[in-house]
């Protein structure tokens, strides 16, 4: 919807929320794949918000995968 739309921000922190809801579900790559694509289109918009939404969720990620370094790497974004 947002799509159709062209409201590029919704977009991007859908994908965030849909990362938060796989993340919950314990489908890890599937909210890597969702993280990155929020990412990735709100660091082509310029959208903070998504791109620290993203960055969250990839920090919690790589504590659950136990990569410490990474999340804070991540976190320090």
């Amino acid at each position: 919807l947002y799509r159709e739309h062209a409201d590029v921000a919704g977009e991007a922190s859908t994908l965030a929320s849909i990362g938060n809801i796989y993340f919950d579900l314990k489908q890890y790559p599937e909210a890597k794949d969702s993280y990155d694509a929020c990412m990735t289109l709100a660091a082509a918009h310029d959208l903070d918000l998504s791109m620290l939404e993203a960055y969250r969720g990839l920090s919690q990620l790589a504590i659950q995968e136990e990569e410490y370094k990474l999340a804070i790497e991540y976190y320090n974004k």
